[in-house]
């Protein structure tokens, strides 16, 4: 967990900010910057620690995350105003809406925003299934681009828990999980279906949920993998402006 305090030194929220799977820390960067010049203290969520045995790796997750939310809370005793809001990418993303699902007496977020949230995946329909059969100790190579990633290669175990956790959201039919929230995603994305997000919002009738296309038409760079929507060399000029703009509008508004 890492902490980066407003430029001003003077915060009008908390917004606790939980990467992608395996993504590095420094790639979001341009954003908490972002961030923090709008007066926003930003506390970075690690949920990148990675192990081969499945109930350990849980539990290092599930620890980062209670120990980041907490922090956030006591921020928040400073200005008892503040906010506490919640960015999750991809695999962050699903992280969070787990834990809100699981304890929501306890975690309490007044907006939040995901991007690329890894709810409907495109080729994978069925993870569980698909991952059933593999030996426990495999690693799967990872197609983060090389200058983003964390590790070359993930454990079983993370995908396993990225099934699990989707499974338990659905399962309690996000009963619980009706609140604003603003969805990111390319319409090009080859990992997320954002068809698919939008048929989850209408089945479970998520009301608050709203959807915005990032089109991610980009000249150079990372215009070839359209899920990683991370900092301003991941997206054109254009779309780094709609999206950072519309970030600091729904949250702070």
């Amino acid at each position: 967990m890492n902490l980066f305090k407003s430029k001003d030194g003077i915060y009008k929220s908390v917004v606790c900010l939980a990467p992608a799977l395996n993504v590095r820390e420094e790639k979001y960067l341009d954003l908490i910057d972002e961030l923090r010049r709008d007066s926003n203290y930003v506390v970075f969520v690690d949920v990148n620690n990675f192990d081969i045995n499945y109930k350990y790796t849980l539990e290092k997750i599930s620890n980062n995350f209670f120990v980041s939310y907490s922090q956030a809370k006591k921020i928040k005793e400073n200005n008892p105003k503040a906010p506490i809001y919640f960015l999750g990418f991809s695999f962050g993303a699903l992280i969070g809406l787990y834990f809100l699902n699981k304890y929501f007496d306890e975690i309490k977020f007044d907006k939040i925003v995901m991007v690329a949230p890894a709810l409907s995946f495109r080729l994978i329909p069925n993870l569980s299934r698909n991952i059933s059969s593999l030996p426990f100790n495999f690693s799967i190579t990872s197609f983060t681009p090389k200058d983003y990633r964390v590790f070359n290669k993930i454990p079983l175990s993370v995908y396993k828990i990225i099934s699990d956790l989707n499974n338990e959201i659905k399962n309690n039919k996000f009963n619980k999980l009706n609140f604003p929230v603003k969805i990111f995603i390319s319409s090009k994305d080859e990992v997320i279906s954002h068809e698919k997000i939008g048929n989850i919002i209408s089945k479970y009738k998520l009301t608050n949920w709203n959807i915005i296309k990032i089109k991610n038409e980009k000249e150079n760079g990372l215009r070839d993998f359209y899920h990683l929507i991370v900092d301003k060399n991941s997206l054109s000029e254009t779309d780094w402006s709609i999206f950072t703009n519309e970030i600091k509008e729904f949250l702070n508004y």
